[in-house]
């Protein structure tokens, strides 16, 4: 699994976000950055919109236990786009 963002509405190609696996795509609040789940580390990947979108950097931001990884995102990003809460399996039980 791999994100990637294509042009809405209209043509256009993919372009590859993740580049070792991804899941959980959400977008920073401020529209430069697009966070997401690659194994049990939380990536930020930065862009540019203009003149077309680009992946400038990616980063790891934190790592850690995740519950399931099943259909739902286990983490969210604060208004501010420094802060996250995520889901994670309490110590000495396993996932």
């Amino acid at each position: 699994m791999e994100v990637y963002v294509r042009p809405y509405p209209g043509p256009g190609a993919r372009v590859s976000v993740s580049l070792h696996g991804g899941t959980e795509p959400v977008w920073a609040h401020s529209g430069r950055e697009l966070f997401f789940r690659s194994g049990d580390s939380l990536m930020a990947a930065s862009v540019v919109v203009t003149p077309s979108f680009a992946v400038t950097a990616r980063r790891r931001l934190l790592t850690g236990s995740y519950l399931s990884g099943g259909t739902f995102r286990e983490y969210d990003v604060a208004p501010d786009d420094r802060r996250f809460v995520r889901s994670a399996a309490a110590r000495g039980n396993p996932p």
